[in-house]
């Protein structure tokens, strides 16, 4: 199937072609809260909706979540989070960090959640804050569930450039509670040439970033997402 190009206004017009090509993928457009925690929360509630009716066993029990200013540096990433996170039996993985908060906690960025524990009602939900699963993560500690340790970034799986959304939001809401934050300035997670990574990664795929390729972008998403229906 062939895509023309598209009009890319903002990003909600690519979201939308995308989930026209792929009718698994599902947008949810937030016009006023546009926080994180608020993404988070209704990510959770349009898939509840998308499932209503569906028998229990085939309902899907693992949230991903995944910042926009992530890239994928190892094609395995998802098979290799998913079977830690079935392997350890965790209801939680991510890549944790210690020492900034009282209980071990990883970035908002990029993890991996059970469902069924997020929805436990002495389990807290996302919040609008700097760290807005932390709470969720202590909860989870707190009721004694396993966690398990992924090294998403430092294992060379994904990278994730940091500080995009404060960016963002110091140019587009400058209202907004993220523009008030001093450090908005990438930070790749302290990976070691990150930048240079990053922008490599970049180069390697401009001609597909330009405008009138919009079109051969989604038709070649539409097909990566087709191939990780069997994970």
């Amino acid at each position: 199937m062939k895509f023309p190009p598209i009009d890319l206004k903002c990003g909600k017009h690519f979201c939308r072609a995308l989930a026209s090509a792929r009718p698994t993928v599902h947008t949810v457009e937030n016009r006023f809260w546009v926080n994180h925690a608020r993404g988070l929360r209704s990510g959770v509630a349009e898939l509840a909706r998308v499932e209503e009716g569906l028998p229990a066993a085939t309902r899907s029990n693992v949230l991903l979540v995944c910042d926009t200013d992530i890239i994928f540096r190892n094609a395995d990433t998802l098979r290799d989070l998913a079977y830690t996170l079935e392997a350890s039996g965790a209801a939680f993985c991510g890549e944790l960090r210690h020492g900034l908060y009282a209980y071990p906690e990883a970035q908002a960025s990029f993890f991996a959640l059970r469902r069924d524990a997020y929805q436990r009602p002495d389990v807290a939900p996302f919040v609008h804050h700097g760290a807005p699963a932390y709470w969720t993560q202590r909860s989870l500690w707190k009721a004694g569930l396993p966690v398990a340790d992924f090294p998403s970034n430092h294992g060379g799986y994904i990278l994730h450039r940091g500080r995009s959304g404060v960016a963002a939001t110091r140019e587009y809401r400058r209202h907004d509670a993220y523009a008030t934050a001093r450090n908005h300035q990438p930070h790749f997670m302290g990976i070691n040439d990150g930048e240079a990574i990053w922008a490599a990664v970049e180069a390697r795929h401009a001609e597909m970033l330009i405008p009138e390729n919009e079109g051969a972008l989604i038709e070649l998403l539409s097909s990566r997402l087709l191939s990780q229906r069997d994970l």
